[in-house]
Parts: C-alpha cells; structure tokens; sequence
C-alpha cells in the first residue's frame, strides 16, 4: 500500500500484489504530481472541465 496526498490535498491510496508494481506505480504519481498532472482528471465531469477552461482562458 502507497498513501499520498493528491493536487487538492485529498489523501489517496495505491495497492498491488507486490513491492516492484507498488514502486512503478509510486514513481508515475510522483511524477505526475511534480509535472502538475492531476491525477483525478478522469473522474471530473464536462461541465466542470468547461468551467475550469473558461476560469483559465484570459479573454
């Protein structure tokens, strides 16, 4: 088990059958953290990734 705290601050758990799938598995989420990549961007609706287009778009 990996535990860590995502780009919201909410904590999250990673489990696999043994210790070099956990280590694959934790190197991509640090990866993905220290990149700014969330991680929990399949989880969100079109309509809140349309409104956090729009909040970003300048003009």
């Amino acid at each position: 088990m990996y535990q860590y705290k995502d780009m919201s601050g909410k904590r999250k758990s990673v489990y696999a059958k043994d210790l070099s799938e956990l280590r694959k598995q934790e190197k991509k989420i640090n990866r993905d953290l220290e990149d700014n990549i969330d991680i929990e961007g399949s989880e969100i609706t079109l309509n809140e990734q349309f409104d956090k287009y729009i909040s970003l778009k300048r003009n």
